[in-house]
């Protein structure tokens, strides 16, 4: 299911083979935050599916997905990151 571009299957041009692998890492990164519920803390049913919606945009292959799944992906890893901190400065 993730070769679904030439980017992936590598028989593109080396920035695109190199742009589908990062996306894909982070996409399957986001996956395994997502199934497993736990990024620093234990997540929230909403951040789970924040985080699993973005891996789904990352591995779809479309440059809109992509940006959209970044963005999902990055303000989940940002609130994650602070809601940590706020946590720990109460303690």
């Amino acid at each position: 299911p993730l070769c679904l571009s030439a980017g992936h299957l590598l028989i593109d041009a080396p920035l695109e083979i190199i742009q589908a692998t990062v996306v894909v890492v982070l996409g399957t990164f986001f996956l395994a935050v997502g199934i497993a519920g736990y990024f620093r803390k234990a997540l929230s049913v909403w951040e789970r599916c924040a985080f699993f919606a973005a891996a789904v945009c990352l591995i779809l292959p479309s440059t809109i997905t992509d940006w959209i799944g970044l963005a999902i992906g990055v303000a989940a890893c940002a609130y994650c990151f602070a809601t940590v901190k706020r946590v720990k400065a109460a303690a």
